[in-house]
């Protein structure tokens, strides 16, 4: 058919079919391809981040478990009487009594509180360094920031080898919401 058509006709047609399929693809890279690639990359990004979103919640919930573990070693009161109640536990089983216990100053940090207490104790040198370890190694985090050691103000009436202890002993807490 198109063999029929003189050599000069047979040119035109031939290059308005190049032209009409150039026309065609135009359109249809704009109306179809271009749109469909678009989305495509929006899907891609929105993959992209869905994936650091998802590694982001692994390592939160990592740290998280971490942190978790030290929950129960924080202390469940906020109130100085329970610490006091403690430190006299520790003090009768290390044969160290207790003379005086004063509430300090409470202190913010992030979402703790640490509470301070300063302590004054009277023992055998032995039996003191006893409750300090017996502190330190509590299963609530209970910290002795300062220990000081000197014969006792009235030594005459003292019992043989008593030493008095001034002490700085700190709890720690998680702050409730809304809490200061």
């Amino acid at each position: 058919m198109i063999g029929d058509l003189p050599p000069d006709t047979r040119r035109k047609v031939l290059l308005a079919c190049v032209g009409l399929g150039a026309v065609a693809l135009l359109i249809t890279r704009n109306l179809v391809l271009e749109p469909h690639a678009k989305v495509m990359r929006v899907i891609n990004s929105q993959t992209t981040l869905e994936r650091q979103k998802k590694d982001l919640l692994i390592t939160i919930g990592s740290i998280d478990a971490q942190v978790s573990g030290y929950k129960d070693a924080l202390s469940g009161s906020r109130e100085t009487s329970w610490l006091i109640e403690e430190l006299n536990k520790m003090a009768s089983a290390s044969e160290v009594t207790l003379t005086s216990a004063e509430p300090g100053n409470k202190e913010k940090t992030g979402d703790y509180q640490r509470l301070t207490l300063r302590l004054e104790a009277r023992g055998p040198y032995h039996a003191l360094g006893e409750f300090l370890s017996r502190i330190e190694s509590a299963p609530r985090f209970i910290k002795v920031s300062s220990a000081r050691f000197e014969p006792p103000p009235d030594l005459a009436t003292a019992a043989p080898n008593d030493l008095a202890a001034t002490m700085a002993v700190s709890i720690f807490y998680k702050n409730r919401e809304g809490s200061s």
